[in-house]
């Protein structure tokens, strides 16, 4: 199922945003960018995201902009070095002039690089993004969950229509048995009247024939499958892989019913009973 989910955290000279985004897929696939200070954390970020979401597509971008004003120190003690040997030589040599701000600010040793907070305490800094994380992976949560809701009252209204087709076709079961049986008997009747072929052995053969063609225990299974779907509709959790599975089943059957058919009407109900199941399957994909 799709959803997004945003955050932010800071420290004194750090900034992390967090944009998770999933999107359908029948299988967990989960991609992550971050910025080059923070690629160690990859296989951490991986697994907050397993412990959130078990099926489809997850894309985890993760940013740190660092304070410019933080990245750079004064060495006080080069400063006053420096300021003291200049005087020295201005007095001893008798030199003129004075040593500027900028030209103190090119001496070597006067700028120091300073870590930044993150460095000095990385424990701490993991939790910090554990934190950002866990709230952009709620927030995805909160979305999936609300088009879960959306996605469940689809597949019941789907499976109430299965239901009414399933019910159309059994209306004619027992109407095309006979119906095909009597059709069948006649025809076999004006055959053997001129072929001289014993009646009762005439009359075996139509009932075995005609026996093919039952698709009873293909509807009882069917039946069945469609409460199976709606328990675990209820149940909840992770329940994907199995509805996938019983789809599979409910497709199989379909098709025999199709293959047995006897009468039109059958034929046409099952057509269209097919092809709720084939919707059927299709949305139960992003199901996890």
């Amino acid at each position: 199922m799709t959803g997004f989910g945003q955050c932010e955290v800071s420290g004194s000279d750090y900034r992390i945003t967090f944009e998770i985004k999933t999107f359908n897929s029948r299988f967990l696939d989960i991609s992550v960018r971050l910025s080059k200070e923070l690629a160690s954390l990859e296989v951490f970020v991986r697994n907050r995201v397993r412990e959130k979401v078990r099926r489809g597509r997850v894309e985890a971008l993760i940013n740190l902009q660092t304070s410019e004003a933080g990245l750079f120190q004064i060495n006080r003690e080069a400063v006053a070095s420096y300021c003291a040997l200049a005087e020295d030589l201005r007095k001893e040599f008798q030199i003129d002039g004075n040593l500027t701000l900028a030209m103190l600010l090119q001496l070597p040793g006067v700028l120091q690089a300073r870590s930044p907070s993150f460095f000095q305490d990385m424990q701490a800094f993991q939790e910090r993004v554990r934190e950002g994380l866990m709230a952009a992976l709620d927030a995805v949560a909160t979305m999936r969950r609300e088009e879960g809701d959306h996605l469940e009252r689809e597949l019941l209204d789907r499976i109430l229509g299965a239901e009414n087709l399933l019910a159309e076709v059994e209306s004619f079961v027992d109407a095309s048995t006979a119906r095909y049986r009597d059709r069948l008997w006649q025809r076999l009747e004006e055959y053997t009247a001129a072929a001289g072929v014993n009646p009762d052995r005439i009359s075996q053969e139509v009932a075995i024939f005609a026996e093919r063609g039952d698709i009873s225990e293909e509807i009882v299974r069917l039946r069945s499958h469609f409460t199976q779907f709606r328990a675990l509709l209820e149940a909840g959790g992770e329940v994907g892989k199995k509805l996938d599975f019983l789809l599979q089943e409910m497709n199989r059957e379909t098709n025999t019913i199709l293959s047995k058919s006897l009468h039109q009407k059958i034929s046409e109900s099952g057509v269209l009973l097919k092809a709720e199941v084939e919707k059927l399957r299709e949305q139960v994909q992003n199901i996890e």
